[in-house]
């Protein structure tokens, strides 16, 4: 059992007007929530709606103080490169 807890997070980018998004993200979350659980580590989701996904993972990271940030990627593009 961590005596930390965890923040995984989702970066929607674009404004608050996307629900949908916003909505899938937290879905994307909960399963990051049930993973830890099944870990025995305590996981507080955090979403944030950002035109900078990289600003708003530094600054969600000051906010709770973190001392490490993992990042994972899919694999896909989001724009054509």
């Amino acid at each position: 059992n961590s005596a930390e807890a965890v923040f995984p997070i989702s970066v929607v980018v674009g404004d608050e007007g996307d629900a949908a998004r916003v909505a899938q993200a937290e879905r994307l979350l909960a399963h990051a929530v049930v993973a830890a659980a099944e870990a025995d580590v305590a996981a507080v989701p955090l979403t944030r709606i950002a035109q900078n996904p990289a600003t708003a993972l530094v600054r969600a990271a000051a906010e709770q103080l973190a001392s490490d940030i993992v990042i994972g990627w899919s694999g896909r593009r989001s724009a054509p490169q």
